[in-house]
């Protein structure tokens, strides 16, 4: 395995591991949203929507980077 390949599949890993950091994120700021009450505590409510939509983003440019670090282990030719 080319030194190029090795360095992909590692940059693959620490994609993956974002992405798996970002569902997290996004999993308890779900969570902190389904249990508070907005009429009780609506800026809890609030910090929660906007850590959901945060965490969504991460999620997402997280995925996006997975898929380009296998797209570029799929392109390379030879090992």
């Amino acid at each position: 395995m080319t030194d190029s390949k090795k360095e992909n599949y590692s940059e693959l890993w620490v994609a993956i591991r974002n992405e798996k950091d970002a569902k997290a994120e996004k999993f308890s700021a779900e969570q902190r949203i389904k249990y508070n009450d907005m009429f009780d505590n609506f800026t809890e409510e609030v910090s929660a929507m906007s850590d959901w939509t945060a965490a969504s983003w991460n999620e997402f440019t997280a995925k996006v980077d997975r898929q380009w670090q296998e797209f570029a282990i799929n392109g390379q030719t030879g090992e």
